[in-house]
């Protein structure tokens, strides 16, 4: 329910929906997911950086084996970072690993550091390189390859725009696959985590 009001952007009824999970259920399956999603709605929805610093902290501290923490870690180590600088040059970076035929599996944030070396330029890093194929790329491929990003739809919207300038291909097809790629892999991953807890119930 939270996740389509916040589809929707409105953003402090998700958040009311997230602190009753978190309040009526904090021993469940369900609270990790409700306080990442607080804290990511916090970050990247209403732009409440100050506010959402110390829930990722409070994320951390609590589940630090979650299938979220990677992501966590992620977006707290670049919380006071400028979002669509970050989001361009992440887009140039991934656009020339593509253009040189590199598929790099694990493309998630957990694998990806990010070194501010000014103000205004980063420089990006792959970690973990033993999950890496060589190939030629469609334009599917490549959009099937940042799935794993954890992106707003703001986000998808800013990859897939600066992506259609650099590769000529149109934006609304590139929106259109990197948000179903997406949306595939959030709900292929939150599936998977709660057959995980249930199943370890038993």
């Amino acid at each position: 329910a939270a996740e389509v009001v916040n589809s929707i952007k409105v953003y402090p009824r998700a958040i009311q929906f997230y602190d009753w999970t978190l309040t009526r259920f904090p021993n469940s399956k369900q609270a990790a997911q409700a306080l990442f999603m607080k804290g990511f709605t916090l970050d990247d929805g209403m732009k409440k950086k100050n506010l959402a610093k110390p829930v990722y902290e409070e994320f951390l501290r609590k589940y630090p084996k979650n299938d979220f923490a990677d992501d966590t870690k992620f977006l707290l180590d670049n919380i006071n970072k400028s979002d669509e600088e970050i989001i361009k040059q992440f887009t140039d970076f991934s656009f020339k690993l593509h253009n040189l035929g590199v598929n790099f599996l694990d493309h998630s944030p957990g694998n990806t550091l990010i070194k501010q070396v000014t103000p205004n330029k980063y420089e990006f890093y792959l970690i973990d390189l033993n999950r890496m194929k060589f190939e030629e790329m469609s334009i599917e491929d490549r959009m099937f390859n940042l799935r794993r990003m954890w992106m707003s739809k703001r986000m998808i919207k800013e990859i897939a725009k600066h992506y259609a300038i650099l590769s000529n291909e149109p934006y609304e097809k590139l929106y259109g696959l990197l948000l179903q790629y997406s949306k595939e892999f959030k709900k292929k991953k939150l599936r998977k985590k709660y057959l995980k807890k249930k199943f370890l119930k038993r």
